[in-house]
C-alpha cells in the first residue's frame, strides 16, 4: 500500500499526461521511422563510409534507443496514470536515460571534431580520427556518463526519486547542486566545445573564400590543367562547405529541442506547470525526428538517396518480393 502511495502522481493534471500519450506517440513513431531510414542509407552507401556519416549512424541508433527507452516508461506510466515499474526500474530508467542523453551530446561534440581537424588541422586528423582512437572516445563517453551517474544511484552525490508532480523519475535536487553540475558537464561544455570549433572553422573557411576570389582574376591566365585544379579545389570547398553547415543546423536544432527543458529546470524548480514539462519532454524526443529531417532537407545527396531506397522500397512491395531488380526481372 505504501508503495502505491510513493508512486502516486499529485497536482498532475490530464492534460500533462495526455499531451505525452498523443504528441510522445506520434513523435516516437516518426523517430524510429526516420532514423531507420537514415541508418538504411548510411550503412547501404559506400559514398556515406565516412567519419562524419558513421557520428551520425551512432547518433540515429542512440535516437531509436533513446526514444523506445523513454518513450515506454513515460508513456505507460501516464497511461497508468501512475510510476508502476517499481523502484529498481526508477533508478535504472533515470541513470540509462541521462546517460543516453550525454552520450548524444559528446557524439555531436566528437562530429564537431572530426569537422574541426579536418578543416583546421589536417596533418593530425588521421592520427586522431581512426578507429582506434574513435573507438576509446565511445568507450570513455559511456563510462563517463554511466560513472557520474552512479553516484546518484548510491546516494554519494545526487538523488533520483519519484517525482509526483511529473508521474516521472528524474533528478531530486536536495541542494547540493548534482543537477547544475550534470547540466554543465553533459550540455554546457560540450555546446562551448562545439561553439568554438564552428567559429575557427567558419572563420578560416571565409578566409579560404577570400583567397579563392583573389585567385579567380588570374585563372584566364593559368594553363587548362591549373584551371581545372583550381576548379576542384573550389568544388571540394564547397562540398566541405555544405557538410559543414549541414552539421551546424543539426546541433541548433539539438539546442532548440532541449532548451525549453532546461528553461523550466532553472525556472520552475517545484513543477507548478506539469503541462510544460511534458510539452519540454516531447521536444526533447523531436530532435530524433530532425536529425534526419536535417539531411534530408540540407545534403542533396543524401537526399537523392532517400528518395531511392523508398523508391525500390514500393517497386519491391508492388512486385511482392524484398529483392531489387535485376537487369529488369525479380
Amino acid at each position: 500500500m505504501a508503495t502505491e502511495v510513493l508512486y502516486t502522481p499529485q497536482d498532475y493534471p490530464a492534460a500533462a499526461a495526455w499531451s505525452t500519450i498523443i504528441f510522445g506517440s506520434l513523435v516516437v513513431i516518426c523517430a524510429i521511422i526516420l532514423n531507420t531510414i537514415n541508418i538504411i542509407c548510411i550503412a547501404s552507401t559506400k559514398a556515406f563510409h565516412t567519419i562524419p556519416y558513421m557520428f551520425l549512424l551512432l547518433l540515429s541508433i542512440n535516437d531509436i534507443i533513446f526514444c523506445v527507452w523513454s518513450g515506454v516508461f513515460i508513456i505507460g506510466a501516464d497511461i497508468a496514470r501512475s510510476w508502476v515499474f517499481g523502484d529498481v526500474l526508477c533508478q535504472m530508467y533515470v541513470t540509462i536515460q541521462n546517460t543516453l542523453i550525454g552520450f548524444e551530446m559528446f557524439l555531436l561534440m566528437f562530429l564537431t571534431f572530426s569537422r574541426y581537424f579536418l578543416v583546421v588541422h589536417k596533418k593530425i586528423y588521421r592520427k586522431i580520427f581512426n578507429k582506434r582512437c574513435i573507438t576509446g572516445m565511445l568507450i570513455f563517453t559511456w563510462l563517463f556518463a554511466i560513472g557520474w551517474q552512479l553516484a546518484a544511484v548510491f546516494k554519494i552525490w545526487g538523488c533520483f526519486r519519484y517525482n509526483p508532480h511529473k508521474n516521472l523519475c528524474s533528478f531530486y535536487d536536495v541542494g547540493d547542486y548534482f543537477n547544475l553540475m550534470s547540466m554543465i558537464m553533459t550540455f554546457i561544455v560540450p555546446l562551448m566545445c562545439i561553439l568554438f570549433c564552428y567559429i575557427q572553422i567558419f572563420r578560416l573557411v571565409s578566409h579560404q573564400k577570400r583567397q579563392l576570389k583573389s585567385h579567380a582574376v588570374k585563372e584566364a591566365e593559368l594553363p587548362t590543367e591549373s584551371s581545372r585544379l583550381q576548379n576542384l579545389q573550389k568544388e571540394k570547398h564547397g562540398k566541405e562547405l555544405k557538410l559543414t553547415k549541414t552539421m551546424v543546423a543539426i546541433v541548433i536544432m539539438y539546442c532548440l529541442s532541449y532548451f525549453p527543458f532546461m528553461v523550466l529546470m532553472i525556472a520552475d524548480k517545484d513543477v507548478n506547470y506539469p503541462v510544460l514539462y511534458k510539452i519540454a519532454t516531447v521536444m526533447i524526443w523531436s530532435f530524433s525526428c530532425w536529425n534526419t529531417i536535417v539531411l534530408i532537407v540540407m545534403n542533396e545527396q543524401f537526399r537523392q538517396v532517400c528518395f531511392q531506397k523508398i523508391a525500390l522500397l514500393k517497386c519491391c512491395e508492388k512486385h511482392n518480393t524484398v529483392e531489387p531488380f535485376t537487369n529488369g526481372t525479380t
